[in-house]
């Protein structure tokens, strides 16, 4: 069953195809049973109301009156309030697009966290990064056999690949220092 406006085959006279499809790992909610995927943003582009609280819900008006006199009109301004309410809607959004709700958050910075604290308040995110990685991980190897069948028709002398996988980091930082630290115990003791 093919796309409309899309071709089922293209010949390029490449053994494989010359190029990877990545898409995010995001059901598409637009088109049933499409094969491609959509935007992280596009369920969350919808309005989300967010409460700023009863002082919303006030309403001015003029009043008649025979006094000439002028008045001083200021209110409060409120920002405390508006501070929190954007702030909660940064974590709606982060919520809905899938990223976790520390991830737009302005007031979540300031200090130095460990990998351990940046994994276990961004698992959300860290859960995403990990279904996109594996949505990668095919389009990676299709283009890394591609390039290699390339170069040997074009006569450069490669041995054959193999098995050709993806791996990706499971860090979240990596700590440059911290891993050499571990690196010479391990030469101390041996190991390594």
């Amino acid at each position: 069953m093919g796309v409309p406006g899309v071709a089922e085959e293209v010949g390029t006279g490449s053994v494989g195809p010359t190029f990877g499809i990545v898409r995010p790992a995001v059901p598409n909610t637009r088109v049933d049973f499409s094969p491609y995927g959509q935007s992280v943003f596009a369920d969350a582009g919808r309005r989300v109301p967010i409460p700023f609280g009863k002082g919303d819900c006030t309403v001015f008006r003029k009043v008649m009156s025979t006094e000439d006199t002028i008045q001083e009109f200021a209110p409060a301004l409120r920002t405390g309030a508006q501070g929190k309410a954007f702030r909660l809607a940064l974590q709606v959004l982060g919520d809905l697009v899938g990223l976790g709700t520390n991830y737009f958050d302005l007031d979540n910075v300031g200090y130095v966290k460990t990998a351990t604290e940046v994994s276990s308040d961004n698992s959300a995110l860290i859960r995403n990064i990990r279904k996109n990685e594996n949505n990668l991980q095919g389009a990676l190897v299709g283009v890394s056999r591609a390039t290699m069948a390339y170069e040997r028709s074009i006569g450069k002398s490669l041995p054959e690949e193999g098995d050709v996988s993806a791996i990706f980091d499971d860090s979240i930082i990596q700590d440059r220092a911290s891993e050499k630290q571990q690196d010479m115990a391990e030469v101390a003791a041996g190991l390594m």
